[in-house]
């Protein structure tokens, strides 16, 4: 690598337009310019506090891109595809915002990718970590329809048999939920659930009508989980089933009726209730109120329930913010809320909440794949294709995977753990690699 020295805008213009890389401080706006009128050089920098970095060290670890001035190493190769995503960043946000939180996310992002060291000043507390390992998909969903309408395209039982086989031989296993008005409704459904328990998959319901178990009721010794709907207008104690797990929507702010479906799941003696935020082109929840939601249902998970969190998973964030700051939330209708279920319940105890995982996969009936249910952009066909050559080959689903994502979730410190939900992403503004709109942190942003 050729390296040269130097402070003038105008000579590192023409340095840059020859290729040689430039290892010397240079204010942060004039960096900025320059990259503007390279944009070659995008994926091949690496940039660091001109404090702390060493000539020719190009893999040290440490950056402030809202210091006075940085450093650049501009490579002959390019080593990581995430390092354009952070110059973009760099130049979206360096001239901008002043947003400090902004800030502070562009440097935990660096550190999550290990650009920065042990000794890290710029942001308060211990070093930041990635949260979770970015790996294979956690659950395929599958939508099954039922051999009473003529679905010619779907799946053979030999071609599903070998789905199932190829799920298996995941590391993970992944869960597999089964979806669609009639999940249960394929002729050989049970010899498919018999192979899969063999091959020690979990098969799941992901949600169904209560009257849906009665006429299905030999079939659910096969399976992990069934997810009924419930919205407190059902008899709750006849869903009293080792495996059934009650599943409410959320479809407006309403944190009363909430905290009442909670006393009565309580009273019926339910361990485990699963909360799902349903996908819409059309938000009916503001961010403030998704913030409201998910602080009360972490104060659920306090009083002995597993709460599980499906199309919102910022509530990643909203726990570990919880835990590290406390009560941190006070809006006036949520307090209210609060000091009820402290009114009503004993003491709470540790909390038991959880997000289903943003990395998921939807295999539709007849064999097509789609990043998920919601997002309508074809990437393979498992009766062609591997799931597991599908998921590692489509660039769109590995940038989901890694969590290389635009605007402010691409930079958030919680991404790894929470990701955005990339449906929402998808329907409300057309990208699915855009900042999740219903989450406080990200809404700011893009507003």
């Amino acid at each position: 690598m050729k390296v040269v020295h130097g402070n003038s805008e105008a000579w590192l213009d023409n340095l840059f337009s020859k290729g040689f890389a430039y290892s010397y401080e240079l204010p942060s706006r004039s960096l900025s310019r320059l990259l503007r009128k390279h944009p070659e050089l995008w994926g091949r920098v690496k940039i660091f506090d001109s404090s702390r970095s060493t000539h020719g060290d190009i893999d040290y670890s440490h950056f402030d891109y809202f210091g006075r001035s940085i450093r650049a190493y501009f490579l002959e190769d390019r080593k990581e595809d995430f390092v354009s995503s952070i110059v973009s960043e760099f130049l979206k946000h360096n001239n901008m915002s002043p947003d400090p939180d902004i800030r502070r996310s562009f440097t935990h992002m660096l550190h999550d990718y290990g650009l920065c060291w042990e000794g890290c000043t710029t942001h308060n507390g211990p070093p930041i970590r990635p949260q979770r390992k970015a790996s294979a998909y956690d659950i395929v969903y599958w939508r099954v329809k039922s051999d009473e309408k003529n679905h010619k395209d779907d799946m053979s039982t030999e071609q599903v048999i070998l789905f199932i086989a190829d799920v298996a031989s995941l590391f993970p296993k992944p869960d597999i939920y089964l979806i669609g008005e009639d999940p249960l409704g394929r002729s050989d459904i049970e010899l498919v659930l018999i192979r899969a328990n063999s091959l020690g998959l979990k098969i799941s319901l992901e949600r169904v009508e209560t009257v849906y178990l009665s006429e299905h009721k030999p079939l659910l010794k096969y399976l992990n989980s069934v997810g009924v709907k419930v919205d407190g207008n059902e008899e709750l104690s006849s869903l009293k089933l080792s495996n059934v797990i009650p599943v409410t929507e959320i479809f407006d702010y309403n944190l009363r009726s909430l905290l009442r479906l909670f006393s009565d799941l309580k009273k019926a003696g339910f361990k485990e209730w699963k909360l799902c935020f349903p996908y819409s082109n059309i938000d009916l929840i503001a961010p403030e109120e998704y913030e409201s939601i998910l602080n009360l249902l972490y104060d659920f998970s306090t009083y002995d329930m597993k709460i599980r969190v499906c199309g919102a998973p910022f509530i990643f964030r909203v726990a570990e913010m919880r835990k590290s700051k406390g009560s941190y939330w006070n809006d006036s209708y949520y307090l209210e809320a609060k000091a009820e279920l402290a009114r009503i319940m004993n003491s709470p105890s540790e909390p038991s909440i959880y997000s289903e995982s943003n990395r998921s996969l939807f295999v539709d009936s007849d064999g097509s794949v789609y990043p998920e249910q919601f997002i309508d952009i074809r990437v393979g066909d498992v009766k062609n294709m591997q799931l597991s050559q599908i998921y590692t080959s489509n660039g769109l689903l590995e940038d989901i995977r890694n969590s290389r994502l635009k605007g402010l979730c691409g930079i958030c410190r919680y991404r790894l753990g929470c990701g955005g939900n990339r449906s929402r992403s998808y329907l409300i503004l057309g990208d699915a690699l855009a900042s999740d709109p219903a989450c406080l942190n990200s809404s700011k942003y893009i507003s």
